[in-house]
């Protein structure tokens, strides 16, 4: 059985997608599969890459790493993209004509037709990975009509919000969907009338790996922000409710880690005269999993969230966590067990907002309360090792590839 990863790869930063591919080499690696290959096609805008490189190894696993700018010429211009598909194809064709039976794994929704085009060409099926809601990701760019999409699904008014969404995705070309949540499930039957039968939900799992926590008292606690950092993560919403909860008189120490743009950070500096923040930017594993060990309390005040890797190493080094209650983790964490939830509000003109209120009192009661810091990180920390292990994951993915063939 051969499974073709299609992934689109950025040399600036890395995605959850990019952290889902390594947990699967290695559940590959690790695992009784020795009936099953994985091979790689990863797409870049990396504009040093010139060319493309192509290598299979001595057990004929395929490595591809192919140049894709994406330029309005291939996004907007089906002829031109449909022909640069073909080019990859014949780059790929002396690799995989003589490797069935084919399984065409894509993590990003704009690669359906790439994938598509490799199933008419070597045979074999496709998989959709759905690793987000695709309409969410207008939240930031196109704050107006995400907000017309959010209000006609809390209407239920799922044909309107068919013919507003204006989605070009053909799900009902793939031959399976991997969901990771049933929110996301939700959104492929009621809008575009996909057969539950041909959903599978699969969610994330994480290697397991040997954890201390430092549970001593520190003389300020420190509190950490892990993942991209832009709006949409809901960032500035959890640095306005600290601002809060630093003016009823608490201390404490916020470290932030991983990517931001220019405009986003200098947004953020404008937090620095009011609390005590440190920017990281990223940094490696083994320094996430440091902070992992000796913070305070993590938040995750996500607007939009999948199975986020983010809540799972936290899960797993038993992080006391404050996470938004919305999509996957609110399907995930159980209020006062696992996690403390925040929900969200929303309003046709202002958007989709946490509320601020029960936000800075979660925050507040982590920061007073031991026990609960305590019994919030045992219980998720069970959490992770019921459901979201890389071996858990490893096993529900490859039944469902037996069920394929």
């Amino acid at each position: 059985m051969n499974i073709v990863h299609l992934h689109m790869v950025y040399p600036r930063y890395k995605t959850g997608v990019d952290r889902y591919l390594e947990m699967y080499a290695r559940g590959i690696q690790k695992g009784s599969y020795g009936f099953l290959k994985s091979h790689t096609v990863f797409l870049t805008d990396d504009t040093t890459r010139l060319f493309s490189t192509v290598s299979a190894d001595d057990d004929g696993v395929v490595t591809a790493t192919i140049p894709f700018i994406k330029s309005k010429l291939l996004f907007k211009d089906a002829f031109w993209r449909k022909k640069y598909f073909k080019v990859i194809i014949e780059t790929l064709a002396p690799y995989l004509e003589k490797m069935p039976p084919l399984i065409f794994q894509y993590h990003n929704l704009f690669l359906s037709e790439l994938a598509e085009e490799m199933k008419d060409h070597f045979g074999g099926k496709t998989v959709t990975h759905l690793h987000c809601i695709p309409w969410k990701y207008s939240s930031t760019v196109h704050p107006d009509h995400f907000n017309r999409l959010y209000q006609l699904y809390l209407d239920e008014a799922y044909d309107l919000f068919g013919e507003t969404e204006t989605s070009t995705v053909r799900y009902d070309l793939s031959d399976r969907i991997i969901c990771l949540s049933e929110a996301a499930k939700d959104y492929l039957v009621k809008i575009h009338q996909v057969d539950r039968d041909r959903i599978s939900i699969i969610y994330n799992g994480l290697e397991k790996r040997d954890v201390i926590r430092n549970s001593r008292d520190e003389p300020v606690p420190e509190i950490l922000y892990a993942g991209k950092i832009s709006k949409e993560k809901g960032v500035f919403e959890m640095l306005d409710a600290l601002v809060h909860v630093k003016e009823k008189g608490y201390r404490f120490v916020v470290r932030m880690a991983g990517s931001v743009t220019q405009s986003d950070f200098t947004r953020l500096k404008t937090y620095s005269g009011e609390l005590d923040i440190h920017f990281l930017g990223q940094i490696t594993l083994d320094e996430l999993y440091h902070l992992y060990a000796r913070c305070t309390m993590g938040i995750i005040p996500s607007l939009y969230e999948q199975c986020s890797y983010v809540a799972l190493e936290m899960a797993m080094n038993g992080v006391p966590m404050i996470v938004s209650e919305i999509d996957a983790l609110a399907e995930i964490f159980e209020h006062e067990k696992t996690a403390l939830l925040t929900p969200l509000g929303f309003d046709r003109d202002f958007g989709l907002k946490l509320d601020e209120g029960i936000f800075v009192k979660n925050i507040v009661r982590l920061l007073e309360e031991r026990e609960l810091r305590e019994q919030l990180s045992g219980q998720v920390r069970d959490l992770y090792e019921e459901r979201f292990t890389l071996d858990k994951m490893m096993a529900e993915t490859v039944e469902m590839y037996q069920k394929m063939n």
